[in-house]
């Protein structure tokens, strides 16, 4: 009964902080563009409940690798969130991705658009090394807190961890989405903020790193 609730609480506090999937969230809000934002916002929270699902049924296993492993796990998060900042900062730059009426484009490039910041938010929620530290974490905090006599069901915890995500990933996108509408310059300093986020994220990861 409780394990639902609370599950869905962490999945919401795991979406709060300006992470990697967060701003490719509210990148994708700020490239206007509702079909892509609903995509990645829908893509997130799969890669989620996907993560959630397998820390679940292995997570014993899962939580002596992080034990383990943390160094080069954290040296592989902070390399990924780098690449990620640099991705967002030239699209800053570039406004490559606003749509451009003048422009005509191809079936392939519209695909590309519409789709790879979903692809690419599922596939850092479920691999990036960050995530798995981060969901480990959580569940040992979910586990810890459950009540007497209450048993941790893995696909409870799981679609808790989503249901939340979704939450908390669907508000955040409709700020960004009503934000949009600021001026160009606001949004183009709002997009650098984002990729500075990234980059103050991958810098913390990798004093983690050199600093356990």
């Amino acid at each position: 009964m409780w394990l639902f609730p609370i599950s869905y609480i962490a999945g919401i506090v795991i979406g709060v902080p300006v992470g990697v999937a967060g701003a490719i969230v509210a990148d994708s809000a700020l490239a206007h563009n509702k079909r892509q934002l609903i995509t990645t916002i829908i893509a997130v929270a799969m890669g989620d409940t996907v993560l959630a699902a397998i820390v679940g049924l292995f997570f014993r296993i899962i939580d002596e690798f992080v034990v383990k492993y943390r160094s080069p796990l954290l040296l592989g998060g902070s390399i990924v969130l780098f690449t990620v900042g640099m991705v967002l900062t030239y699209k800053a730059l570039t406004h490559d991705d606003l749509p451009d009426p003048n422009k005509e484009k191809g079936p392939l490039h519209y695909m590309l658009q519409r789709y790879a910041p979903g692809v690419a938010a599922f596939g850092i929620s479920v691999l990036h090394p960050g995530s798995l530290i981060a969901m480990a974490w959580v569940a040992s905090l979910v586990v810890a807190n459950l009540p007497e006599g209450t048993d941790f069901i893995p696909w409870i915890f799981s679609l808790g961890i989503g249901g939340g995500s979704l939450s908390i990933f669907a508000v955040s996108g409709l700020i960004f989405w009503k934000i949009r509408k600021k001026a160009g310059n606001f949004v183009r300093a709002l997009r650098f903020l984002l990729a500075g986020c990234v980059f103050c994220a991958s810098i913390v990861m990798f004093f983690s790193y050199i600093n356990p």
